[in-house]
């Protein structure tokens, strides 16, 4: 019997607005196999705990991963808006890149320590990160812009900025983790997933062209890169599939997770 997942999601007081994207939890019931969790790029960096363990920071991605999961555990999380993450840690996102390590290992035992109650969460937030600098505000513009301009050239959306290539490309590195380009790939793909929960008439190579794709073809290539499989397959189960295991483990609401 494969276990069930059931996944939540809930938005952030106001003061955490700009930090955080939402807090999240996932619970899988009991069962005799293990819950295989598709993890999709979001250009976001999320702090996790699997049941009472450690917290750990999960970087953000460029591939989809599976997460093997056992049953009857409960996950939560607090996903960064993208941006946000590195400076709320202090690190460069380039280094946790692909990457799931210890919070203890990114931003030492002692401010690690201050996270080990994930009830608390919130409340540990607002107090962390009011001591903390505010994200980056080049790369914060930058984000918004590629994500609402989804077919434009990238060069198009940083000359719109009125700084130079060369300094918004180090600067949203270091803040998001990878480059413009790469954020807009991901950014087309969660709009895609926005439009697939209230889907209009538009004919595929229609919802190519008005996301930013050169065709078809291009699209079909993305969504393999970045949700490992076919637009069609993304398109129907996105509004309804959490986690996706070879079709088996089935989500019981809510859309697709990081």
């Amino acid at each position: 019997m494969v276990p069930r997942s059931t996944y939540r999601e809930s938005r952030p007081s106001p003061p955490l607005d700009p930090w955080i994207a939402c807090f999240w939890s996932q619970t899988i019931a009991r069962g005799a196999e293990d819950f295989l969790q598709r993890v999709l790029p979001d250009g976001c960096i999320d702090i996790i705990w699997f049941g009472s363990g450690s917290p750990r920071v999960v970087g953000p991605a460029t591939i989809p991963f599976v997460e093997r999961v056992s049953p009857g555990t409960t996950i939560t999380g607090v996903r960064f808006r993208p941006g946000a993450g590195a400076a709320a840690l202090n690190v460069a996102a380039t280094e946790l890149r692909n990457l799931q390590l210890e919070l203890a290992a990114v931003v030492g035992s002692a401010t690690a320590r201050q996270f080990e109650a994930p009830e608390l969460l919130e409340r540990t937030l607002r107090n962390y990160l009011v001591k903390r600098p505010p994200p980056d505000p080049l790369a914060t513009a930058l984000v918004t812009a590629l994500e609402r301009r989804l077919a434009d050239p990238v060069h198009t959306v940083v000359a719109a900025a009125g700084i130079s290539d060369r300094h918004a490309r180090r600067r949203f590195r270091h803040a998001v983790g990878y480059g413009l380009k790469t954020f807009q790939r991901i950014a087309r793909l969660a709009g895609l997933r926005a439009w697939a929960a209230v889907p209009d008439r538009r004919s595929l190579s229609q919802i190519a062209c008005d996301f930013g794709y050169a065709d078809q073809a291009h699209l079909t290539r993305e969504t393999r890169l970045l949700a490992g499989m076919t637009p069609a397959k993304f398109i129907r189960v996105a509004p309804t599939i959490q986690a996706i295991s070879d079709g088996r483990n089935l989500q019981d609401s809510g859309p697709l997770a990081r």
